[in-house]
Formats: C-alpha cells, structure tokens, sequence
C-alpha cells in the first residue's frame, strides 16, 4: 500500500514539474518579426501556414463539408482549431496545432489575437491552448495571457480540421 503511494506521488510530482516547465517555457508566446506595417487575418495565417484550402470567415470553416477534409475532436500537429462566434469575436478565429503538450494542452500558431496593448494583426507562435470542456473534447478552450500570468475566458471551439483530405 506504501509502496502504491509512493509511486502514486513520484507521477503527480513529475506532472506538477511537467506542468510549470511547459508554463514556464511558453509563458511568453513569440510573436514573429514580419513587416511593420503588416496585418495578417487568422484565416490568411491557418491557410498558408497549414496547407488547408478554405475560405471564409473563420467560424464557416466548421460548416463547409464539401471541402473534404476530415474533422474531428482530438488535437493533432497541423490540424486547425476552430473557435465558434462568440462576444467580440464575431468571425470566429482559427490557430493551426504545432504541438500536443499533453491530453488537455496544445501550443498553436495563429494571426490577429491580439493581447492587451498589442496592435492587432500579428502572428504569434506556440500559444498556449487548454481545453476546459467536461467531457474533454476540446469543445471549450481557454488560451494563455502571458501578461496576466493565467488563462483568459472560456472560448466555445467547434474541433480540428485536418490538413489530409479524405481519400
């Protein structure tokens, strides 16, 4: 029985550290140099960055099957995560998968999410994604503000468009 809580602790210990590594790692999303005076859409930077041809606002990107790429629930490197219309966001918004840290976390690059004091339109590399749905398909999302040192509000996602159409 000792031995089982040992054990038991040693992996929540390893998570923990996990955990504030990743946090620690990716606190601070890089935003990359481009020209100054560019202005990059969510979809232009999905689309050019994951290969997926789709157009639209980036919340439509759900609905249109006759595309035929495959969609689904679960996060995988150069998927696209889709955020439903919600508040400000009226044209949704879309970040390509670039890393799974783990079952509940992903690292995404995306355009035009602008963080307080920012000017909108930039690009911005390994974002830090935690899905907060209950049943863990990633159907809610909360993403990292690294100036306040914690997740902003919940964000409603519809799932991942895959780059590989179907065959």
């Amino acid at each position: 029985m000792e031995d089982n809580r040992k054990l038991w602790g040693a992996a929540l210990l390893r998570k923990i550290l996990w955990t504030a590594i990743v946090l620690a790692t990716f606190a601070v999303p890089a935003t990359v140099p481009r020209d100054a005076e560019a202005s990059y859409t969510c979809v232009q930077y999905a689309r050019s960055f994951s290969g997926i041809e789709i157009y639209g606002d980036a919340w439509t990107w759900w609905h249109q099957k006759k595309t035929g790429y495959k969609r689904g629930q679960t996060p995988t490197d150069g998927a696209v995560l889709v955020f439903k219309r919600s508040g400000k966001m009226i044209f949704g918004h879309v970040g390509v998968v670039v890393h799974q840290v783990s079952d509940r976390d992903i690292l995404i690059n995306h355009a035009n999410w602008a963080l307080p004091g920012e000017r909108k339109g930039q690009i911005r590399e390994s974002h830090l994604v935690r899905d907060v749905s209950k049943a863990g398909d990633w159907s809610a999302v909360r993403v990292w503000y690294p100036d306040r040192q914690a997740f902003g509000r919940v964000y409603p996602t519809y799932g991942f468009i895959y780059p590989s159409r179907r065959v």
